[in-house]
């Protein structure tokens, strides 16, 4: 489990879910965590690396201020410094619910490129 502390002091924590290959970072919707992908990851783990983030407030990451902010920027934000823990380099990604896969999808609030190769996101 690894903490990324962002710009306003909260963080997001990513998790390490095990396989071998390229690594996939695997983002949830709202009011879920990395751990609805349970299900998913074995049948991942034989081609790709395996990466779980925790948003801001949702599963091993706690609020660390009252009021914390839920800006679609702030999310953008925590998935580029997942990308940027994971060696900063292009990436596979999987997105689930909304505006949370969005952000996976496409962190379009940044200068930055994409870091993504391929993108896929659930309804």
């Amino acid at each position: 489990m690894m903490r990324l502390t962002t710009s306003d002091g909260e963080h997001a924590v990513l998790h390490d879910l095990g396989g071998h290959g390229p690594p996939l970072l695997m983002t949830h919707g709202n009011g879920l965590n990395a751990g609805m992908w349970a299900t998913v990851v074995p049948h991942l783990q034989d081609t790709f690396r395996c990466w779980g983030l925790d948003f801001r407030g949702h599963g091993a990451s706690r609020p660390q201020h009252d009021g914390m902010s839920v800006e679609r920027s702030r999310f953008v934000e925590e998935v580029l410094g997942a990308v940027n823990a994971l060696g900063g380099e292009p990436m596979l990604a999987a997105g689930h619910c909304g505006c949370r896969a969005r952000v996976t999808l496409k962190p379009a609030s940044t200068s930055q490129a994409s870091p993504w190769t391929t993108a896929l996101s659930a309804p």
